[in-house]
């Protein structure tokens, strides 16, 4: 049985902020251009889509070649605060590339119809400090299935409120079926979204 979640409980109204304002900057951009990637993916050729999956994996083996080298330079010291805000920064750059990299690679995107409005409808709604990893439509767009990750549990209710805003999801209602830290040393809250209907047809 599936447990809903209330998000405005205290315990989930602080958070340990691990990110300077400036690594959240960058995160919060790497998301919106993430996701205007996604939403102009329906305009690519196989070429293009080809030649930009080849630049993305070579962008992400050299963010992973990055990480392990301020990793260990992080080992060597004895103070490592910024190295440490450094890593986890990386990390999360990492967590939303490898995302990207694999909808692409499997093609996920534009198998169902009318799927560049859910891609446009979240580039208007996804909050600064999070994002979207994976979604799945079923049943014509009745029932959905959203993954993703967050700097902040606080953030979800502000992202939910404003899909129930808007017309093209109208009548559909989330429920939380997991939010948790996998690792305690990561600065991102990984969510799994689900429509009420799907939640109960499971």
């Amino acid at each position: 049985m599936n447990q809903q979640i209330n998000l405005f409980q205290p315990i989930f109204r602080k958070e340990r902020k691990l990110l300077s304002f400036d690594a959240f900057i960058q995160i919060s951009g790497i998301v919106i251009v993430a996701l205007a990637a996604l939403y102009g993916y329906g305009a690519w050729s196989n070429n293009g889509v080809t030649k930009e999956i080849s630049g993305l994996k070579k962008q992400h083996d050299e963010r992973i070649t990055m990480l392990e080298r301020i990793s260990r330079e992080a080992g060597k010291r004895a103070s490592g605060n910024e190295l440490e805000k450094e890593v986890q920064r990386l990390e999360a750059e990492l967590a939303a590339e490898r995302y990207i990299v694999s909808l692409l690679s499997e093609g996920e995107l534009g198998k169902g119809l009318g799927f560049s409005e859910y891609l446009e409808i979240f580039s208007r709604r996804v909050v600064q400090g999070m994002w979207i990893s994976k979604f799945s439509v079923f049943d014509g767009g009745q029932h959905m299935l959203i993954k993703g990750g967050t700097l902040s549990a606080e953030l979800l209710p502000l992202f939910l409120q404003g899909l129930s805003d808007e017309p093209s999801l109208a009548g559909m209602e989330f429920t939380v079926l997991q939010m948790a830290r996998e690792d305690t040393n990561r600065a991102w809250i990984e969510f799994v979204l689900s429509s009420k209907e799907l939640e109960a047809a499971d």
